[in-house]
């Protein structure tokens, strides 16, 4: 409870706003709007996508320890995490799709190791 009353509609911040930026830069700006979670972004590098990418999570080597330290990282600093992926992952043809779907399916499989993770996926 912030200022003695419960926020029902929690303002979050899309990491994607801050191309560029380390994540820990964007939870530092988050704590500073005072935000209480982010939405990361994770585009898939060498997709079919050529428009704004701004990727915070590195997904090639992430596993069960990296996951646990985006965990950890974001419950030291009291932010919510959800994972955003803007590929394209219901349509296409396989060889594109497939490879979109597998590469945040990785990142959700190892966040949801842990039980305090929460993931969004976002298809479009």
């Amino acid at each position: 409870m912030e200022g003695g009353y419960k926020m029902d509609n929690p303002i979050w911040v899309m990491s994607s706003a801050f191309p560029g930026r380390t994540l820990q830069e964007v939870i530092e700006r988050t704590r500073e709007i005072g935000a209480q979670g982010i939405e990361v972004c994770v585009f898939r590098q060498g997709g079919t996508r050529n428009d704004h990418i701004a990727t915070h999570l590195e997904y090639e080597d992430f596993g069960p320890e990296q996951a646990q330290g985006v965990i950890d990282l974001f419950n030291g600093n009291g932010l919510r995490l959800s994972v955003g992926a803007y590929d394209n992952l219901i349509g296409g043809d396989a060889e594109t799709r497939v490879p979109n779907q597998d590469h945040i399916l990785r990142l959700i499989a190892n966040l949801l190791n842990n039980k305090t993770f929460l993931a969004a996926l976002y298809c479009y």
